[in-house]
């Protein structure tokens, strides 16, 4: 808003400059053709003068005495004379301004208005270009705004649901715990009383706790149902911080197309359709899809999907990628091998 004001009051200033300097150039423009003028009736009265002279001198000439040739030849010099003189007060009067159009003053002030509106357009657009570009900046942080609220949002409900699993891990292990408890006293005996009647829990199998890999396949299958681009790619960065997983990919895709026996070789890509996340084990990573790309036939044929995962791929594409097993690959010197195909459901 600072820099619009400034640009306002420069353009102002200069339009103001321009127009005195204009208006001051037209009065004084004019001021000299005037004088101009003036200049040229006072050179067109002369000849008349010299007439008036000679026929001074042509009655002088008779009263005197002069000869009839001296008093015509003098009378004569002064009818040339006069003609001449009408002449050139004429032609100074159809002469042209020495300036020509530019010396007209209402021409000047013509086109001092033309700057001057013209000036006052660009200030105009100037002040209408720089009230778009606010109202651009503006929708910009609004939806920069959205967007981070979508964000804190999705990831407030990630929070919620890994303490609402910590809780439930706690009172699971409690349940166990008084589960598994021997009884502290032995029935029939005295000075104890009876045992209370068995547990329900006693008799129900209890659900076996999440390992770790079982908490990355459900994290990952949460993340592939995500439909908004933006919250996927948020929720992709907060499980790649949180496992640290590698990506890889087929590097030898094209000439599986031209031979299609050939077996897929694998190696490191930034941008990788396989994630791996390391696992206890020296050099063994648990690999899944890249749960961001979309499943089509190039990726199951050529890109080494096929070989990797088992699937229920028909024909299409699919954007939701279910991992049931990931696949157990080794990385070497010579890049990815896979040991052990997974499973996938694609939807």
């Amino acid at each position: 808003m600072k820099n619009k004001q400034a640009w306002r009051n420069r353009l102002l200033r200069i339009t103001a400059a321009g127009s005195a300097w204009w208006w001051q150039t037209g009065l004084v423009w004019a001021a000299t053709e005037k004088d101009l003028a003036k200049t040229g009736t006072a050179g067109a009265n002369t000849p008349g003068s010299t007439a008036a002279a000679g026929n001074t001198a042509a009655g002088a000439a008779a009263a005197g005495g002069t000869t009839v040739n001296e008093a015509a030849s003098v009378g004569g010099t002064a009818v040339n004379g006069a003609v001449a003189g009408d002449a050139a007060a004429k032609a100074a009067q159809n002469a042209p301004a020495a300036g020509g159009l530019l010396s007209d003053p209402w021409i000047l002030i013509g086109l001092g208005a033309v700057l001057i509106l013209l000036l006052l357009v660009i200030l105009i657009w100037t002040y209408k270009l720089s009230s778009r570009l606010s109202r651009l900046q503006q929708e910009v942080d609004r939806q920069h705004g959205d967007q981070q609220d979508d964000n804190d949002q999705f990831t407030g409900v990630l929070d919620k649901l890994d303490r609402r699993l910590i809780v439930t891990e706690n009172n699971l292990r409690k349940l166990q715990a008084a589960a598994a408890a021997p009884a502290a006293h032995q029935p029939g005996q005295a000075g104890y009383a009876a045992a209370p009647e068995a547990s329900a829990l006693q008799f129900t199998k209890q659900p076996p706790r999440e390992s770790p890999l079982d908490i990355f396949i459900r994290q990952y299958n949460v993340l592939a149902g995500v439909r908004s681009g933006y919250e996927r790619k948020q929720a992709r960065d907060s499980l790649k911080q949180q496992y640290n997983f590698q990506s890889f990919s087929c590097v030898n895709f094209d000439e599986r197309m031209r031979m299609p026996g050939v077996q897929p070789v694998f190696a490191d890509s930034a941008v990788g359709d396989f994630w791996a996340v390391k696992t206890d084990r020296p050099d063994i990573y648990y690999v899944v899809p890249n749960a961001l790309m979309t499943y089509e036939s190039q990726k199951h044929n050529t890109g080494g999907m096929r070989e990797v995962f088992q699937s229920n791929y028909r024909e299409g594409a699919y954007n939701q990628i279910e991992v049931i097993k990931p696949a157990l690959f080794q990385k070497t010197a010579m890049g990815w091998i896979c040991q052990q195909a997974g499973q996938i459901r694609l939807r």
